[in-house]
C-alpha cells in the first residue's frame, strides 16, 4: 500500500474495498437472516445524532496526530508512511467516496450483522464486545492500534445499541474518516515540524537528529546552500546556469520528490563546487524527506546527504582541497545545507574527504554515512582493541556491515545475527566469526558458549533493546552502544550493570563536527583503498528515479519487507 499510487487506482482499491464490505455483510445477512438494516429507520434525528457523535472521535483524532505518547507516535508514523501515501493523489470528492463506503461497509458487517448475531448467541454485552474485538483486528497495524480501534468499535456498537439505529453510527463513521483524511491529506500537508517521528526498524542506519531552531531560507529571497545562497531567484533566468536535481517543496510521501532544473550552486569563501558522480541512499534521508524528522529545511530542498564527485572549482579561502581531486562526502542535507541528489553540490571544504586511487566512486559514497558511524562507534566511543570480543545486531544491515569488518580489521572476534541463511552467508563473507540465527537460536546461551568471560564491546541496533539479557551478555569493564530508539523507555537493570563496572554509549554521528569525523574519514579512505573495507551496493539508479529509490527503501526499512541487501546507490 506504501508504494506509489495514481488516482484512479487508489480510488478503485479503497472504494472497491469498502463497497465489498457492504455487499459481503448483505449476503451474510440473507444467509443467518441478520439482515443488516432490519428495523433501521433512516431519520434527520440519529443522522444528527451521528454527527453529534463524530466529535468525541475527533478529538481522539487530534490527540494522536498533535500529542503522541508512547506507542501513538509508531501507530502517526505508521499511518503516514503506508495509508496516506497511497491515497495521496485522490481528489477531496474521491475521499468523501472512499469514507462514506468506509462508514456504510463496516458499519453493517461489524454493528449491523456481526454484532446481533453474537449478541443472539451470548447477549448483547457479549455481541457488543467480540465484534468491537474483531472490529480493532480487522484494522490492525500495530497492537496499540488495535487496542484503539476496538476501543472505537465498542463506542460505535454503543451508539447503534442506544439509538437502535445503524444510520448513527454510519454517519459517525464516514464523517470522521472523511474529516481526518481531509486534514492529514490538504490541511496539514504531512506535518513539516507536526511530523512523526520515524519509526527505526532492525539492520537499520538511522541516526537521529536534533532539531535545528529557526529559519534557515527565505522562500521570497536567495535558496540556501550548506552556509549560503546558491543562486537568487530573483536573477533573471538567462543569468542562470541550471543543473538536474531530485528535490522537495514540502515534506511527504516518496511521490512529493520532483525532478528537474534548479540554479546551479555558486560557491564563495571556504566552498568547493563539486560534480557529483554518485549519491548513496540512506535511510535517515526518508526521514527528513516525510517529515519525520522535524527540522527547517531549504525551499526547494535538494533532498540526500552522501556525494562522491570531482571538484570542479574552490572558493577563494580553500587551501586543502584542489581542482580536479575526487572528492566523498556525508552529513549533508541536514541542518540547512542543502542535499546531494543533484549534478552539483556546493560543499564547505572541511566536509570533504579525497578518494583514493583504485576506489570507485559508488563504492565510496556507499560507505560514507555507515562507515562513519561504524568507526565513530567502535574506536571514539567503544574504544575497541585488538584481541577483544565485539557482538553487534544485524551484521548484514548498513552500520552492521561496515562494524563487522573494521571490528575484523582492528583484531577482535566478531559475533553477529541474521534472520536467514542468506544473509549470515552475507556476514561470513564480511568476516564475522560467529554468526547467530536469532530467530531459529538462542542468541544469549550461544554467546555464552562462544565467549564464557562475556563481549566486551556490544552494539545495539534495536530500537527497544534488551538490557536485560544485553546486560547478562557483557563482559566486565563492557561497554554497550546505542544508536537508535530516541522515544524508547525500556527497563534497565542498574544492579547488574554496574557491578561489571560497564559503561553505557549513545552514538549521534551528527554530534561530530567535519574535525571531529576526520580520522574516521581517514581510515575509511585507506582501508578501501587497501581492500580491507568493501561497500556493499544493492542496486545503481538513474537520479531521475530518485521518488522510487526512496519507495524502495522505505518498503526495506520502514515495511520491514528487507528487499534491500545493501545501499541504493544514484548517479546523474
Amino acid at each position: 500500500m506504501a508504494q506509489r499510487s495514481g488516482r484512479w487506482s487508489a480510488l478503485a482499491f479503497g472504494a472497491g474495498f469498502e463497497g465489498a464490505l457492504a455487499l459481503v455483510a448483505l449476503l451474510l445477512g440473507w444467509m443467518t437472516g441478520f439482515f443488516p438494516f432490519a428495523g433501521t429507520p433512516w431519520t434527520w434525528g440519529d443522522g444528527l445524532l451521528g454527527v453529534v457523535g463524530t466529535l468525541p472521535l475527533l478529538l481522539l483524532f487530534v490527540l494522536l496526530v498533535h500529542w503522541p505518547i508512547g506507542p501513538l507516535v509508531r501507530i502517526r508514523a505508521i499511518l503516514q508512511q503506508t495509508l496516506l501515501p497511497f491515497l495521496a493523489p485522490c481528489r477531496v470528492g474521491d475521499l468523501a467516496l472512499i469514507a462514506l463506503l468506509a462508514g456504510v461497509g463496516e458499519e453493517m458487517l461489524f454493528r449491523g450483522w456481526m454484532q446481533p448475531l453474537v449478541a443472539s448467541w451470548i447477549g448483547p454485552v457479549g455481541g457488543l464486545l467480540i465484534a468491537s474485538l474483531l472490529f480493532g483486528f480487522a484494522h490492525y497495524v500495530s497492537m496499540a492500534y488495535l487496542v484503539i480501534a476496538a476501543g472505537i468499535g465498542v463506542y460505535l456498537g454503543l451508539l447503534w445499541m442506544v439509538t437502535g439505529n445503524l444510520f448513527a453510527p454510519i454517519v459517525t463513521h464516514a464523517l470522521y474518516d472523511f474529516v481526518g483524511l481531509i486534514y492529514l491529506l490538504r490541511v496539514h500537508r504531512w506535518g513539516g515540524s507536526e511530523a512523526p517521528d520515524p519509526i527505526v526498524p532492525e539492520d537499520d542506519d538511522f541516526t537521529p537528529i536534533p532539531t535545528r531552531k529557526g529559519p534557515v531560507s527565505n522562500q521570497n529571497g536567495p535558496i540556501l546552500n550548506q552556509n549560503g545562497p546558491i543562486s537568487n531567484q530573483n536573477r533573471p533566468k538567462g543569468e542562470q546556469e541550471e543543473m538536474k536535481a531530485a528535490y522537495i517543496e514540502q515534506t511527504g510521501p516518496a511521490n512529493v520528490i520532483q525532478f528537474g532544473e534548479l540554479p546551479k550552486p555558486t560557491i564563495s569563501g571556504n566552498e568547493v563546487l563539486v560534480r557529483v558522480e554518485a549519491a548513496a541512499l540512506n535511510p535517515v534521508d526518508t526521514y527528513i524527506r516525510s517529515g519525520g524528522i522535524p527540522m527547517e529545511l531549504p525551499q526547494p530542498f535538494i533532498v540526500g546527504s552522501d556525494l562522491a564527485g570531482v571538484i570542479e572549482d574552490v572558493g577563494p579561502d580553500v587551501t586543502e582541497r584542489k581542482v580536479g581531486e575526487r572528492v566523498w562526502s556525508t552529513n549533508l542535507g541536514s541542518f540547512g545545507r542543502q542535499g546531494t541528489f543533484a549534478e552539483y553540490a556546493a560543499v564547505d571544504a572541511s566536509w570533504l574527504r579525497p578518494i583514493s586511487e583504485g576506489v570507485d566512486s559508488k563504492d565510496a559514497v556507499a560507505m560514507a554515512l555507515v562507515g562513519t558511524t561504524a568507526h565513530l562507534g567502535l574506536f571514539e566511543r567503544a574504544q575497541l582493541q585488538a584481541g577483544e570480543v565485539f557482538f553487534i545486531n544485524g551484521g548484514s544491515g548498513g552500520v552492521g556491515s561496515a562494524a563487522v569488518q573494521m571490528a575484523k580489521i582492528a583484531g577482535a572476534t566478531v559475533i553477529t545475527t541474521a534472520g536467514s541463511e542468506e544473509k549470515a552467508a552475507i556476514c561470513r563473507e564480511l568476516g564475522a566469526d560467529h554468526v547467530l540465527l536469532y530467530k531459529s537460536q538462542d542468541v544469549a546461551a550461544e554467546v555464552a558458549k562462544i565467549a564464557p568471560e562475556g563481549i566486551d564491546v556490544y552494539w545495539e541496533t534495536l530500537r527497544e533493546p534488551n538490557f536485560e539479557q544485553i546486560v547478562g551478555m557483557i563482559a566486565r569493564n563492557g561497554r554497550i552502544v546505542v544508536m537508535a530508539g530516541r522515544d524508547a523507555t525500556p527497563p534497565f537493570p542498574v544492579g547488574p550493570f554496574y557491578v561489571k563496572n560497564a559503561s553505557l554509549l549513545g552514538l549521534i554521528m551528527f554530534a561530530y563536527d567535519a574535525e571531529g569525523q576526520r580520522k574516521s574519514a581517514e581510515d575509511i579512505s585507506r582501508w578501501m583503498a587497501e581492500g580491507k573495507l568493501r561497500s556493499r551496493i544493492d542496486r545503481v539508479m538513474p537520479l531521475a528515479e530518485a521518488a522510487e529509490a526512496h519507495r524502495i527503501q522505505e518498503e526495506s526499512t520502514v515495511a520491514k519487507s528487507g528487499s534491500l541487501s545493501g545501499k541504493i546507490v544514484l548517479v546523474p
